[in-house]
């Protein structure tokens, strides 16, 4: 029993030294997934294998989509830029990306509450700030990775 409670001493002493010591930018952490989806969202009806994560940041939800599949992109969607990085907007709060051979999309929408969802939007600049850390940091964990294991999503982004 001793054990065990010196083991969750310890780890809490760790999370709270994280969040207190971390520095003074601010922090994107994955609070859910990856999880196994059957469907991309904002497409046609479809069945590709989707991952999706959760991530908190600035007090707002983001929801992320991954994809391996291929994605025949719908014409309307506008082409958008993110910085370095060049994407399209299928939704006032969604930005889709596609690289060579995976896809992501970005849901910007709404803070999950347990009791009451509140809108919580990004502005454009934070949504863009969070995709282009998201993106460099994803493409580092895939390019080792295994094309059939789930995708090794980041769990915490550090913003400067």
């Amino acid at each position: 029993m001793n054990r065990i409670l010196f083991k969750w001493l310890i780890f809490q002493f760790i999370f709270v030294s994280f969040f207190t010591f971390g520095g003074e930018g601010d922090v994107g952490i994955l609070v859910k997934g990856p999880e196994k989806e059957k469907g991309f969202p904002y497409l046609y009806p479809n069945a590709l294998e989707t991952w999706s994560g959760m991530y908190r940041y600035l007090e707002s939800d983001i929801k992320v989509y991954f994809t391996r599949g291929f994605i025949l992109r719908p014409a309307e969607w506008e082409k958008h830029s993110c910085g370095k990085i060049s994407g399209f907007l299928p939704g006032s709060t969604v930005f889709f990306y596609a690289d060579t051979s995976w896809s992501l999309l970005f849901r910007f929408s709404f803070n999950e509450n347990d009791s009451v969802k509140v809108p919580i939007v990004l502005s454009p600049e934070e949504q863009c700030l969070f995709i282009e850390k998201f993106i460099s940091r994803l493409k580092y964990f895939l390019r080792d990775s295994n094309v059939m294991d789930p995708p090794l999503l980041p769990a915490i982004l550090e913003f400067p």
